[in-house]
């Protein structure tokens, strides 16, 4: 239960759920059709979304290492950093590696790439699959889509279920 409330106000520092219309715009990922957990350079048309794979890489580099202080800290933009205390977040990784296991390993070039847009603000999602104790997992990360994608302005995760088409997660 825990895990459904805090992906709902993770998501909603988007925008206010249920009140607007989100809109997809480029996907695209590495790997086939039949395998996304492919690590491969960023395409063309993603590699203005580098910083994107590169922040993405440092919150699972930082959760691997357990500096969720340094995720909280350096990596959240404040609006998200509003909508979670510090330490609701440590014991929502915490639930996470309690279930799922600690990190093992994820592909650091592995990636997802989902733009989008809600109520009027564009974004850009990005998907990293983690390979946990117990179980593979995805994250979703969410950054707005300024050219810059410094800043985390929402995350979801679940179990990895199979190969996801391209622009799902």
């Amino acid at each position: 239960m825990i895990r459904f409330v805090y992906t709902i106000i993770l998501l909603s520092s988007i925008a206010t759920l249920g009140a607007c219309e989100v809109n997809f715009g480029v996907n695209n990922r590495s790997g086939t059709l039949e395998d996304d957990y492919v690590a491969e350079p960023l395409s063309d048309m993603s590699r203005k979304h580098e910083n994107a794979l590169r922040i993405s890489n440092k919150f699972i580099e930082r959760m691997k290492a357990g500096e969720l202080d340094s995720i909280y800290e350096h990596l959240f933009a404040e609006s998200l950093r509003k909508l979670i205390t510090q330490q609701d977040f440590k014991k929502l990784i915490n639930q996470i590696h309690q279930e799922k296991g600690k990190v093992v390993k994820y592909k650091k070039m592995q990636w997802g790439l989902i733009s989008g847009q809600e109520a009027g603000e564009n974004f850009l999602a990005s998907t990293k699959i983690v390979e946990h104790r117990k179980d593979m997992m995805k994250y979703l990360i969410v950054f707005r889509d300024d050219g810059k994608f410094s800043e985390i302005i929402g995350f979801r995760y679940k179990e990895r279920d199979g190969v996801s088409p391209p622009g799902q997660f």
